[in-house]
């Protein structure tokens, strides 16, 4: 009989959960069935939009890759790829309601194991820094951003998370020494505070000697036209403002129940959605971690590991709680140097410069996107 694990979502931790179950578990499970649900044609190597919001700076075959093709080596009775969106859920029937996009059309579909890896949007929601609804809309708002940016002679970005900071720093590389203002604005004392102060201090350092204007102990608190009106009382003038402050799950086909006060799905230690033996969340849509790109490689395997244990029939015993590492954060400062933290240790900006600011890592999207990796 067939078992069916259904995937919602195909970003980081979706895609690579698939790939690893039909490499590692299909061979033990010859039965077993992938279906894959997304909303989106292409996957996002959304890290990039920081400098792709600059026109020329990055291509779009740098920063989206199609997912179906991906998955053509696999058997085709153990791999579906669908098309659509997730809007319901019948946790007692184990089934969820797809839309699949054209006027009316749905599709209901079964599941053994559901795994919920719906990522996160921003909560300003014309934001292309992660995907808008499907690829064509992430895409053409992406090129609509690249043309304001390029035709904005004053930029005002909101948010001290490593997205405003990054953002920031790409903008003031690009753009300061032609006198085009950028400004930052961060509601805590420092930028990055999630950093110690000497890391934090570094990021607002290079933002200075980049041209950019940061403003700290201030938020945004209304903004109307060229006019943001600042938490201090304070306005700023500015032809582009970019709100780059927080996320939302992308978690409301679930029920209320199933779900935190700001819309994480509730997990157990194991990954799994608390109350459920057969429904698992990892990744922005899940509430045990701080949510950074580098929590979803580790979450992802251990959801797989997970899955395999039960469906090579090891039971519950074979199911092991989820230990998070330390914090993990390397942030850009413009394509040269970085600030960040790796298990208490700070990251040396040419380091980060290495590892992360050079290229952005898009050379990593094709493994990622054709193997899990």
């Amino acid at each position: 009989m067939t078992k069916t694990v259904l995937i919602l979502g195909a970003g980081f931790v979706g895609i690579t959960i698939a790939h690893k179950l039909l490499k590692e578990t299909l061979p033990k499970v010859s039965d077993l069935k992938v279906i894959l649900v997304t909303p989106n044609t292409h996957f996002y190597w959304n890290p990039a939009a920081v400098r792709g919001i600059i026109p020329g700076e990055v291509d779009d075959e740098n920063m989206f890759m199609p997912i179906e093709p991906a998955f053509s080596k696999y058997p085709s009775r153990s791999f579906e790829f669908v098309l659509g969106k997730a809007t319901g859920i019948n946790t007692e029937g184990n089934e969820v309601v797809v839309s699949l996009g054209r006027a009316g059309d749905e599709k209901r579909i079964g599941y053994d194991h559901l795994v919920i890896a719906t990522g996160s949007a921003m909560k300003a929601k014309d934001m292309p820094f992660k995907l808008m609804g499907t690829t064509e809309e992430t895409q053409n708002r992406l090129h609509s951003l690249q043309k304001e940016v390029e035709g904005a002679g004053s930029i005002l970005i909101a948010g001290g998370g490593p997205t405003g900071v990054e953002t920031a720093a790409e903008l003031g590389e690009k753009y300061s020494s032609s006198g085009k203002k950028i400004t930052l604005v961060v509601a805590s004392p420092r930028p990055l505070d999630v950093l110690s102060e000497k890391s934090s201090s570094i990021a607002l350092s290079t933002l200075q000697k980049l041209g950019v204007d940061v403003i700290t102990g201030a938020s945004v608190v209304g903004h109307k036209g060229r006019q943001a009106e600042l938490s201090t009382g304070r306005t700023i003038d500015a032809d582009l403002y970019l709100p780059l402050f927080g996320v939302t799950p992308n978690t409301e086909f679930l029920p209320s129940a199933m779900l935190t006060p700001r819309g994480d799905v509730l997990q157990e230690p194991t990954l799994q959605a608390k109350g459920f033996d057969n429904v698992w969340a990892a990744g922005d849509a899940g509430s045990v971690e701080w949510k950074t790109a580098a929590k979803a490689d580790p979450q992802a395997a251990h959801v797989t590991q997970n899955l395999s244990a039960v469906l090579t029939g090891q039971g519950k015993a074979g199911v092991k709680e989820y230990v998070g590492g330390k914090m993990v954060m390397a942030a850009t400062l413009g394509k040269n140097t970085g600030t960040g933290e790796m298990g208490g240790w700070r990251l040396w900006g040419w380091l980060v410069k290495m590892v992360k600011a050079k290229t952005l890592m898009v050379e990593k999207m094709g493994p990622k996107v054709t193997s899990g990796v």
